[in-house]
């Protein structure tokens, strides 16, 4: 949810369809594939590089309105913050709710996940860092999450 770069949301497009996936609801600021005219975005597919055409999408001013549409999901994060869980735990918590449809949430590239999706969702979970950064771009991020999903699919 609010995402900034349209290189970031491209690159997650193009990430998520090779692993299958086919759905997305982008939040707020967050890049769209189609400009204001309603015609693609060159720079949206310099990187999503075709995904843009397999994945259904759907725009949402606010969480609000998306949740309205996804009354029965529970809710992922991937943020780093006192309660979050290591990601290794995330296939764990997918097989044992395997009847269950989920929302991920991916934050901004400098905020973060918001504190009111935090306190609303199921589980936390948080990558790893080995190095002296806090975190990786919210691409690479989606792309490891989005691979251990993919693992644990059903």
């Amino acid at each position: 949810m609010d995402i900034r770069s349209v290189y970031n949301v491209g690159s997650i497009f193009r990430t998520a369809e090779g692993f299958g996936f086919e759905d997305f609801g982008l939040i707020g600021i967050t890049p769209t594939p189609l400009d204001k005219h309603n015609n693609k975005r060159k720079d949206f597919v310099k990187t999503a590089l075709g995904a843009e055409d397999r994945i259904k999408w759907e725009f949402f001013e606010n969480t609000n309105s998306l949740f309205e549409q996804y009354k029965d999901y529970k809710i992922i994060s991937l943020e780093i913050n006192q309660q979050s869980e290591d990601i290794v735990n995330i296939g764990e918590f997918i097989k044992n709710n395997q009847e269950q449809n989920f929302l991920l949430f991916l934050g901004s590239e400098v905020d973060g996940v918001s504190k009111e999706i935090l306190n609303i969702s199921e589980r936390v979970y948080h990558i790893p860092m080995k190095g002296q950064k806090e975190s990786f771009n919210v691409s690479v991020a989606a792309g490891i999450i989005l691979y251990i999903l993919n693992q644990n699919k059903s």
